[in-house]
């Protein structure tokens, strides 16, 4: 432990016994000790208050570190610098067992996938209304959205990779999927077409890539043509859909014979 760390914990003694109002900023000053300085200063502070104060193991902390604990022990300003790390799958008002990973990271493991899931089963069951802010953001939060549905994928009846190309490639179906699933807000925010969603959060050796293609191409020709029909200039097209036939044989299109007038 580093001198700096034991005058931390000195004054967090005084702080406990009224000497002090409240524990010296100067020890959680970025610009005196950087980012890792103040966390270790947190740390040390919070280690001593966990190990010689209340006498907890790690897993009492996961069990029972709260805010109301924080509040008692005084430690608001230790628990200020850490949250400069805290992660934001997680609320800080809610989930403090996080705190006890940050301070026993070999002992209580807690990875980004399992707070990915957590968070989004949280949002499934209803117990948050909203992912938290920075959940979405940067390429991060473009791997969590692609395994927040791989996740829902896995949950679901059972689906052809064929079937899941097909409906991601309709838009409306897909949105209308993506909403139940409480995911359509989050894929607007990375991605334009459902179908690329899809394609990308699949595991690799269960994408296909050809369906990929085929079935975006599909949809968007058709949905290009809808959109001409609608404008009103697709009334030449329409002609020529009713005046084609398939082949049995080839299933290639040809051209009725049409009379002209003279």
């Amino acid at each position: 432990m580093t001198e700096i760390n034991v005058s931390a914990i000195y004054n967090y003694d005084q702080t406990l016994l009224g000497r002090e109002k409240s524990m010296m900023q100067f020890f959680f000053h970025e610009n005196l000790y950087g980012a890792d300085g103040v966390r270790e200063n947190a740390l040390a502070v919070l280690r001593y208050a966990v190990e010689d104060l209340l006498r907890w193991t790690p897993k009492m902390m996961v069990d029972q570190f709260n805010g109301e604990i924080i509040r008692k022990m005084k430690l608001e300003k230790v628990i200020l610098a850490l949250n400069r790390d805290f992660p934001v799958q997680l609320n800080k008002k809610k989930d403090y067992f996080y705190y006890a990973h940050m301070l026993y990271p070999d002992i209580i493991r807690v990875s980004d996938e399992y707070l990915t899931i957590k968070t989004y089963k949280d949002l499934l069951a209803g117990k948050i209304q909203r992912l938290q802010k920075g959940f979405l953001e940067g390429d991060e939060g473009e791997g969590r959205i692609r395994l927040c549905l791989n996740y829902q994928l896995n949950l679901s009846v059972p689906t052809s990779i064929r079937g899941l190309y097909y409906d991601f490639a309709n838009t409306q179906r897909a949105n209308k999927i993506l909403s139940d699933w409480k995911l359509n807000t989050a894929r607007r925010a990375h991605y334009k077409h459902p179908i690329d969603f899809l394609h990308e959060s699949l595991p690799e050796d269960q994408r296909d890539e050809f369906l990929y293609r085929y079935y975006k191409f599909r949809f968007a020709n058709e949905q290009s043509r809808q959109l001409r029909r609608e404008s009103g200039n697709g009334l030449t097209e329409e002609i020529a859909e009713k005046n084609t036939t398939k082949e049995p044989a080839t299933g290639k299109k040809t051209k009725r014979k049409q009379k002209t007038e003279k």
